[in-house]
């Protein structure tokens, strides 16, 4: 779990990058594989394409941490399928690096084991049962809510994720009730279309839809509302959305996305387009390649907290402080209900 002095030293290796415009793979973004046991509608990132061996993965993380990288958050497809998943975490753990992983939850009972020690398990729930089910599969939300059970009884820090789209954007009520319930965090990002797709996507909201409803959490935010982890600089900046308002990015410059084959892009939206850097056995040699790509607009939550705060923006940077000063959720003083 992140305690309040790691915050801070991610924080200041971010502005010191920032000010003295040096590259370096502060955050990174690991896709271990490609293959997914969920078929999510807003989702296209499944493939099944080659993936590094273990001992590939494993001189990726020393290289990582030789590097400077700070943070890794492993995601897919479904990272738990990976047979050494837990390999990997130990190791990047035992190499003091920060490990995130972003799960559908399907697999979190029979692998917790290998999830224990790890500083945040980021859970996909969409919404309530029918909800949720409609999106990403039939009896998707009973394995989430057994995952995000199985997750905090052994003391794994969870956090819930939830992509607003045209079938869920009634359901934030629903879904801070359970973080509420059960005492975590609930993050909110747009769906965001498929950038190689010509066709509308069904799922995304109307736009004054979709700024009604962040008007509503940045009110809750205001109130009190310590169930949701946006800040209100990132949940201002979504107001803005699907127009380009142009932030600071770091993409290339302080983080990086590496897919299942090592191939290395400078963000997870630049993938699929001329970015691609090819990984040969060098993770910092790949890195200083990348290209600082700046789309002039910023949606994905982990990726917008960590551009508001390199563009320098006081509001956003007291923000991220107070996220620094919360321990809220990092103590677990009394045990959530419905444990």
């Amino acid at each position: 779990m992140i305690n309040i002095r790691t915050k801070l030293s991610v924080a200041l290796s971010f502005l010191q990058a920032r000010f003295f415009k040096k590259k370096l793979p502060l955050l990174v973004g690991w896709s271990v594989t490609g293959r997914c046991n969920r078929d999510c509608l807003y989702c296209n990132v499944k493939t099944l394409g080659k993936e590094l061996s273990a001992e590939e993965a494993l001189k990726v993380i020393d290289q990582l941490a030789a590097a400077g990288t700070k943070l890794v958050q492993l995601t897919g497809g479904e990272p738990l399928l990976r047979e050494d998943i837990g390999r990997l975490i130990r190791y990047a753990k035992s190499r003091n690096l920060l490990v995130n992983l972003s799960s559908n939850g399907t697999l979190v009972p029979e692998k917790i084991k290998e999830l224990i020690g790890i500083d945040a398990l980021n859970l996909s729930l969409e919404g309530s049962l029918n909800v949720h089910d409609s999106l990403k599969g039939q009896g998707s939300y009973e394995e989430v809510i057994r995952a995000l059970k199985v997750a905090l009884m052994h003391g794994v820090n969870v956090r819930l994720c939830t992509t607003l789209n045209a079938l869920n954007l009634d359901e934030t009520d629903y879904l801070l009730e359970i973080a509420e319930k059960y005492s975590i965090k609930v993050l909110f990002q747009p769906a965001i279309p498929p950038k190689q797709s010509a066709h509308p996507d069904p799922l995304t909201v109307a736009p004054v839809a979709f700024r009604k409803k962040i008007n509503e959490l940045i009110k809750k935010k205001k109130d009190g509302a310590c169930f949701i982890g946006n800040s209100l600089s990132s949940l201002r900046y979504l107001l803005n959305w699907p127009d380009k308002k142009n932030v600071f990015c770091g993409a290339g410059i302080v983080f990086c996305r590496i897919e299942p084959d090592g191939t290395m892009y400078p963000c997870s939206r630049t993938i699929h387009q001329d970015y691609a850097v090819k990984w040969e056995g060098d993770c910092m040699s790949s890195f200083l390649k990348l290209k600082n790509v700046c789309c002039q607009a910023c949606w994905a939550n982990s990726l917008l907290e960590a551009n508001l705060l390199l563009s320098l923006d006081p509001k956003a940077m007291v923000d991220s402080l107070k996220g620094v000063a919360s321990t809220t959720f990092e103590k677990r003083i009394k045990t959530p209900q419905g444990l």
